[in-house]
């Protein structure tokens, strides 16, 4: 059975995503590395968004709390953690030859080139890539939708079930071929 090399998850539902990332750690952490983004909250209130490596390193990436000459809506941006934390645990997801996780590439995401550019080598390199993306970012998902061996699911929690078994598939795909290589 062959399998699409790249995985593209457009989820409609910040907490729908939180519960799939959660599992898929829980489930395939030791065969893969990358990155997950979370909102920072208080009181309810979104405050912000920090990035935390599969590895437990956590890096504030925007804030209502923080001072920036780069902003996005409300919130200063924090470019260091994309282009320190995340870019330096894809490169090594890649280097280690590890299943990576993307979560996630979103408007904010789109501020750094080095980043995007890190994103686009792990996409377009021999491993296998579970990126997820914000319900509604149209061009992205479009420039995406071209790339060979990719595979874009639109999840809700009408067809989570579904998508969570296509996503289970491709991961034990992917472990027997690494097992079989490595």
């Amino acid at each position: 059975m062959a399998c699409s090399k790249n995985l593209i998850l457009s989820v409609n539902s910040q907490n729908l995503k939180t519960f799939f990332t959660k599992k898929i750690i829980s489930n395939y952490k030791y065969w893969m590395d990358g990155i997950i983004t979370s909102e920072i909250r208080n009181s309810g209130r979104r405050e912000g968004y920090e990035i935390t490596t599969l590895k437990g390193k956590k890096s504030v990436l925007a804030s209502v709390k923080i001072l920036s000459d780069i902003s996005f809506n409300k919130y200063a941006v924090n470019k260091s953690a994309l282009e320190d934390s995340a870019l330096k645990t894809i490169k090594a997801a890649m280097d280690e030859g590890k299943i990576i996780l993307i979560d996630e590439v979103g408007s904010i995401a789109l501020l750094s080139d080095e980043f995007i550019r890190q994103v686009r080598d792990a996409l377009s390199s021999q491993l296998p890539v579970l990126l997820i993306v914000r319900a509604g970012a149209k061009t992205f998902l479009n420039t995406l939708s071209v790339m060979n061996e990719t595979k874009i699911y639109n999840m809700t929690k009408d067809n989570y079930s579904e998508i969570e078994k296509e996503v289970d598939s491709w991961f034990e795909f992917w472990i027997d071929r690494t097992k079989k290589n490595g």
